[in-house]
C-alpha cells in the first residue's frame, strides 16, 4: 500500500522544500517568442524528480498561464519529460541541459505585450534530494527558437 507524507511547511525556506512558491517571476512588456529557464539543478544530480509550473497572465493574447515541466533525473539522463498546457498563454516546449550543466525548461509565448508569470516548484524525490531548495540562475527572453543557455 502507498502512503505520503504532507510537507511540514510550505515555503521556500522550510526545512522540507517540496513546495516551494515564487521561486522567480518575470513580467515584461518586450516583443519575444520564447523564455528560457536557468535553473540551479545541476545535471550531474544523482537524482531529482521534479516539476516546475509558470501561473500568469499574457495581456494581449487575454489568456491565462498555467503550465508545467516535469522531469526526472537519473545517472545524467533526463526521464519522463512532461510537458503540460492548460491555457494558451503560455506552452511549455522542452527541458535540456545548458552548456555548463544545469537544467532548464522552455517556453514559446503566442503574444509577447505584457506577460506576468511566477514560477513555482515541486520536489517529488525522497532520499538524495528530499529537502532540496530549488533556484532559477537566470531567465532569458528571446525570438531564438533554439536553446539559449
Amino acid at each position: 500500500m502507498a502512503s505520503f507524507n504532507l510537507p511540514t511547511t510550505i515555503s521556500p525556506a522550510g526545512p522540507d522544500g517540496h513546495i516551494q512558491y515564487g521561486i522567480a517571476t518575470l513580467s515584461t512588456g518586450d516583443s519575444f517568442g520564447y523564455i528560457d529557464i536557468k535553473t540551479d539543478i545541476p545535471s550531474n544530480i544523482p537524482s531529482i524528480m521534479v516539476m516546475f509550473e509558470a501561473v500568469g497572465y499574457a495581456y494581449a493574447a487575454q489568456q491565462a498561464i498555467r503550465s508545467s515541466w516535469s522531469f526526472h533525473r537519473y545517472a545524467n539522463t533526463t526521464y519522463s519529460v512532461g510537458l503540460h498546457n492548460c491555457y494558451l498563454g503560455l506552452d511549455a516546449t522542452g527541458v535540456y541541459v545548458s552548456a555548463d550543466g544545469y537544467m532548464c525548461l522552455k517556453a514559446s509565448v503566442s503574444s509577447t505585450y505584457f506577460i506576468g508569470l511566477t514560477i513555482n516548484a515541486y520536489v517529488t524525490t525522497t532520499g538524495s534530494s528530499e529537502g532540496r531548495k530549488i533556484g532559477v540562475l537566470n531567465i532569458s527572453t528571446t525570438s531564438n527558437a533554439g536553446n539559449v543557455f
